[in-house]
């Protein structure tokens, strides 16, 4: 065995494996190695194309009258979307300063009671603000919305599409 005392221990670490096959069947190491490698890639492929979900105030620097009402309008916040992962419920709320998220654990017929039944379900996991919707964006076969205040595009479901088509216009 090495000394592990000295500055160089770390560069023959790998000499450690002989001894890891005893302990442990050789298909365990290499699972959890195979694993490992597909945490780093996805991680390293989320940090080249993670943009914010948001637009934030400063981006603009020319006001629109609606921003300019939004701006001098009272400091209650205003529920833009929410979207549901499993039994969470990420809540996005437009306020003065831009988009806030907050993470709550209701069901979405408690938060539409909460925000006065002005939202609008266009998919199983999204309810957004039939106001703020600016546009559909077709990918292929598959619609989503696009929002004012928010880049991300929210996906809608096939037979809610015409719902959403009859209230834009």
């Amino acid at each position: 065995m090495y000394e592990k005392s000295g500055i160089d221990w770390w560069k023959n670490w790998f000499i450690q494996f002989p001894e890891l096959f005893e302990f442990f069947p050789a298909w365990f190491i290499v699972s959890i190695a195979l694993t490992l490698l597909e945490v780093v890639l996805y991680m390293r492929s989320r940090q080249d194309t993670e943009e914010p979900a948001f637009v934030s105030p400063a981006e603009s620097l020319i006001l629109t009258e609606e921003q300019t009402a939004l701006n001098s309008a009272p400091v209650k916040s205003r529920i833009v979307m929410i979207e549901s992962i499993q039994q969470y419920k990420t809540i996005y709320r437009l306020t003065p300063e831009g988009i806030s998220e907050e993470i709550a654990r209701k069901t979405f017929e408690e938060l539409t009671v909460d925000a006065g039944n002005t939202l609008l379900l266009v998919h199983k996991s999204f309810m957004v603000a039939p106001d703020l919707i600016e546009r559909i964006q077709r990918d292929g076969r598959d619609y989503s919305l696009v929002l004012k205040h928010i880049k991300k595009p929210i996906p809608i479901s096939r037979n809610k599409l015409e719902d959403v088509r009859a209230l834009l216009l």
